[in-house]
């Protein structure tokens, strides 16, 4: 029986030290002076916070180039890319699906750039693009729990959704409700 405590104690432990390993703690997300990106990042900003009790600013620059910048010097952890934009910097033609444009960002991104593509954001039955979370190695080492509550945004977020949101922000909605309003009706804080 005392082994049987023992264990369960050791699990109790080990449970609230997984919860507490991002509380506290900081996180930039970079995005593109972009409607759908800062829509985005104002998303993935709040439902971190809210989630996991870690602090994630968004910081908005003027273009994709600048927010990858600020990645290799380390100013921010974790951005919101579209992988159109992703294809380019890597250097490869535009793909034929969005699935496929994925792929090839993804695994570009690791072996370019040590990035990690968290799953994608839904797209409209045409797209050939799609909008990514993507997080530097350190912060998926430092955040291990961080990757499961993203990717709890990327399954239910549509892509009418998004347009709506994007719609609001260039009409001059505040970023921060829209993403307050959108998470709390989803029941993701």
């Amino acid at each position: 029986m005392k082994i049987l405590s023992g264990i369960i104690a050791l699990v109790i432990l080990a449970l609230a030290g997984e919860a507490s390993a991002c509380v506290g703690k900081t996180i930039t997300i970079g995005v593109p002076d972009a409607p759908d990106e800062r829509v985005l990042g104002e998303l993935v900003a709040l439902l971190v916070t809210e989630r996991t009790g870690t602090t994630a600013r968004v910081t908005t620059f003027a273009d994709g180039n600048q927010v990858l910048a600020a990645v290799k010097r380390g100013d921010v952890g974790t951005l919101v890319e579209s992988t159109a934009r992703a294809l380019q910097v890597l250097g490869k033609p535009p793909a034929r699906t969005a699935q496929e444009a994925y792929t090839v960002a993804k695994e570009g991104y690791r072996a370019r750039f040590s990035l990690v593509w968290l799953d994608p954001f839904a797209a409209g039955k045409q797209a050939r693009s799609l909008f990514g979370p993507v997080l530097t190695t350190e912060v998926v080492r430092t955040f291990p729990a961080l990757p499961r509550v993203i990717n709890k945004l990327t399954k239910v977020l549509t892509a009418e959704e998004l347009a709506q949101l994007a719609a609001a922000a260039r009409a001059g909605k505040d970023l921060k409700a829209l993403a307050r309003d959108y998470l709390r009706a989803k029941k993701l804080i």
